[in-house]
């Protein structure tokens, strides 16, 4: 019977793996001095730390990860053409460059997720767009010196208990806003801001 053969037969068998096969091509690169490779006909943003070191890419069906050195992070993977730049890639630039962060804000706490979403908003509330991006800006500095999680700890306990000091970034992130009625002559009018791509020269992305 089939089942007596394939029980005679199984010790033959190679046996299972037990890590799940990697379906993806790999790639040694370069990185260029702007913290960029280009893959496929799509360029992708990495760790400003990354620039001009050499990686590893495994380009799967989805997705590419990066291997530098003993660091791994998943990018989906883009569309040829489109490039695929993270922002968060360049936190220490940005930390130096409080302009480029009032107009590229709304994609960078995005990618940073809450609470940054909630902190800028009452930055631009409390201090106005440009005021707050500097002190978005130190706290992009702090991200980098102390990391995420602590400055997201940090963030979240001064908006839960309205003491909006960060003394161990020594921030101070100012009271929140009293509500002002926009005169009625006043409200037609739009004032036009830049674009977030206008500010990519500025950080060197694509160069």
């Amino acid at each position: 019977m089939l089942t007596d053969l394939f029980r005679k037969e199984k010790p033959q068998l190679i046996p299972h793996p037990g890590e799940q096969f990697l379906v993806a091509e790999t790639k040694l690169l370069n990185v260029s001095k702007s913290s960029t490779v280009k893959i496929k006909g799509v360029r992708y943003s990495l760790p400003s730390r990354w620039a001009r070191l050499r990686i590893t890419a495994y380009v799967g069906l989805s997705t590419v990860e990066f291997s530098c050195r003993d660091l791994r992070i998943v990018r989906p993977r883009g569309q040829r053409g489109t490039p695929c730049i993270f922002y968060t890639d360049y936190l220490q630039e940005l930390a130096r460059k409080p302009q480029a962060v009032r107009q590229i804000a709304p994609e960078l706490v995005q990618e940073l997720g809450e609470p940054y979403g909630e902190l800028w908003t009452l930055l631009v509330d409390s201090h106005g767009p440009k005021d707050g991006s500097r002190l978005l800006a130190k706290i992009l500095q702090a991200i980098v010196d102390k990391g995420e999680k602590r400055a997201s700890q940090a963030i979240r306990l001064a908006l839960r208990t309205k003491r909006l000091h960060l003394p161990d970034f020594d921030i101070r992130l100012g009271e929140r806003p009293k509500l002002v009625a926009v005169p009625e002559p006043l409200r037609s009018y739009h004032i036009e801001s830049g674009r977030a791509t206008d500010f990519d020269s500025l950080l060197g992305v694509g160069a």
